[in-house]
């Protein structure tokens, strides 16, 4: 059992920073090495690219996780290297007899950077070979692996999945683990997980799907059955990504994506059933809608999800209009609701509400949305 440091991915920042902090610090003759654990999916990549782009903006450098743009000074460089792909041969290079032929050195594939600042990135180190792991104690331990020194820009973090996710994990030997600090990114909440998820241009149908029914990440790893698709960030992602480069789709077409992706696929299909009986084009012409009851929470959800989307593709002063006229038709949570996540699609939205409403009723409306939490 992991006895690991345990939070989401706005600790897991903080986490990596710390780590930059101590390396770059020039009274730490040991800076700590991070490494992130945590199951499949649920993106221990994702925070630490987040971290690079964030260190390149504040250092004023441009970001980069491509070979070529390695060792130039102005790139912060991610150096991203999942160890369970390479052979010994591939990290150290290969021995070569030098020009006196009285020792051997040797010959790169140039996967490390020589100079310039970043972070390299040891990803599914828990599934790498054991002669392989052992180079990567060298390098963390003493930063350099044969003639290969790591710059002093750079840090180096390790991440890998558990024993509990039936991944094929090796456990990694006790001195290895020791010269690490080790976190634990846990699961993300269904809030969290909707906000991140908004803020990077998921689906809103595929949005309010998580938030209604809360299968974000479906995957047991205490359960008997070994079943081939399952809900994870991940996989939600990539539902999201696969729709938006469909642009037209039949009801199918989203079954077999989303039971393809997630395993969810009837039910997805069958949540969105509701959708049949409404005409976006047409609401937005009337500017009013009939709201399913109550009492049939999921198909609120879906039209919500389904208007948000519609004003999502516009994002006009006049579109604004006729959304706040249609999401006064819902319940007040579901219209916050709605108005909150177009506020986050939009980022002229709230200067458009300003223009359109009084000045009372908008500061009104600015504290609810302000103030909402995914429920």
């Amino acid at each position: 059992m992991s006895n690991a440091y345990q939070g989401n991915h706005k600790d897991c920042q903080r986490f990596i920073e710390i780590a930059w902090i101590t390396k770059m610090s020039e009274h730490v003759t040991k800076p700590l090495n991070a490494f992130i654990g945590g199951t499949f999916g649920i993106g221990k990549t994702h925070a630490v690219e987040t971290f690079c782009r964030n260190m390149a903006a504040a250092l004023k450098l441009r970001f980069s996780d491509k070979l070529e743009d390695k060792d130039k000074e102005d790139v912060f460089y991610l150096a991203n290297i999942p160890l369970h792909l390479y052979e010994l041969a591939e990290l150290k290079g290969l021995p070569f007899p030098n020009e006196e032929r009285t020792a051997a050195i040797y010959l790169t594939q140039g996967l490390f950077p020589t100079k310039g600042q970043g972070v390299i990135f040891y990803d599914e180190m828990t599934l790498a070979f054991p002669s392989v792991l052992n180079n990567a104690y060298q390098l963390i331990l003493r930063n350099c692996l044969g003639h290969y020194e790591v710059p002093k820009g750079f840090i180096q973090i390790g991440a890998g999945n558990t024993l509990a996710d039936r991944a094929n994990v090796v456990s990694m030997p006790f001195p290895l683990k020791n010269r690490f600090s080790h976190f634990e990114l846990m699961v993300p909440s269904v809030e969290d997980w909707s906000e991140w998820a908004i803020a990077n241009d998921i689906l809103p149908l595929v949005v309010n799907f998580v938030l209604f029914s809360h299968k974000l990440f479906t995957f047991k790893p205490e359960a008997d059955e070994d079943p081939d698709a399952m809900a994870t960030p991940r996989t939600w992602e990539v539902v999201s990504d696969t729709l938006k480069a469909l642009k037209e789709y039949t009801e199918n077409d989203v079954r077999m994506i989303v039971q393809g992706c997630t395993g969810l696929g009837s039910e997805f299909v069958g949540w969105m059933e509701v959708l049949k009986d409404y005409h976006l084009a047409d609401i937005w012409k009337v500017k009013k809608v009939d709201v399913p009851d109550q009492s049939k929470a999921g198909q609120i959800y879906a039209l919500a999800g389904a208007i948000v989307g519609y004003y999502k593709e516009h994002m006009t002063d006049t579109d604004c209009t006729v959304l706040l006229k249609v999401a006064d038709c819902f319940p007040k949570d579901y219209k916050v609701m709605i108005l909150h996540q177009a506020k986050a699609y939009d980022t002229g939205f709230i200067k458009r509400c300003q223009k359109i409403l009084p000045q009372k009723q908008y500061d009104d409306l600015l504290t609810e949305i302000l103030k909402y939490v995914f429920v």
